[in-house]
């Protein structure tokens, strides 16, 4: 579990894929996770081939790594899951020529980000890349009349809305909810906000259900 400020990131360090073998599970896990961390060996020489080889098996199983997503999609069967690249082992001596080449192949396509884990050198900026790349906001909530709990947040998709802010808190909420107040964003402490009202990274919600 990575800690990113107050809320907890869970990752998955999945099998390698090669050439000759890609294990289904990682391909599912990549399905089905929120955004992939393509990870780059700095001190390999063939590193972009290595990097092509893993796009090319996942993309044989209808699984395509993306920076963004594509506007438009011909094939349903298709899954794009969001993607950074993290280049590893800066430190290596010729990490840097590595490097230059990587982007030349991959920076139209991903993020990329540069780190040494061994050193820990610039983990922190993997850190909030991974956070980032999720596009999620942090929404806390109180009950009336009661401090907001700001040590535990929501975790919501960036644009959710009260009604999905009260299905995350319990699945039943989202039906009985009658009211809202806000503290955050666009709004006066305390105001009233209806169900569609959209949400931003920091807001405090209190809830009303029926």
């Amino acid at each position: 579990m990575m800690d990113w400020k107050d809320v907890r990131v869970q990752l998955i360090d999945t099998p390698p894929i090669t050439a000759d073998m890609l294990d289904p599970v990682v391909s599912s896990m990549a399905r089905a996770c929120d955004a992939v961390a393509l990870v780059v060996d700095l001190a390999d020489d063939d590193c972009v081939s290595n990097t092509e080889t893993v796009l090319e098996k996942l993309a044989g199983v209808k699984t395509r790594l993306v920076g963004t997503f594509p506007e438009v999609v011909d094939d349903p069967g298709l899954e794009f899951v969001k993607t950074i690249l993290v280049a590893n082992k800066s430190a290596d001596p010729d990490a840097e020529v590595r490097l230059e080449f990587i982007r030349e192949a991959f920076a139209n396509r991903f993020p990329i980000i540069t780190l040494d884990a061994e050193s820990g050198k610039d983990v922190e900026a993997l850190r909030d890349a991974l956070y980032q790349i999720l596009d999620v906001i942090r929404v806390y909530t109180k009950r009336p009349g009661k401090p907001a709990d700001m040590e535990n947040p929501f975790t919501l998709p960036r644009g959710s809305t009260i009604t999905e802010l009260a299905g995350a808190v319990h699945k039943e909420m989202a039906e009985t909810l009658k009211s809202a107040k806000l503290w955050g964003t666009g709004v006066t402490d305390g105001q009233s906000v209806p169900r569609d009202h959209s949400l931003h990274d920091g807001d405090i919600a209190e809830l009303h259900a029926g």
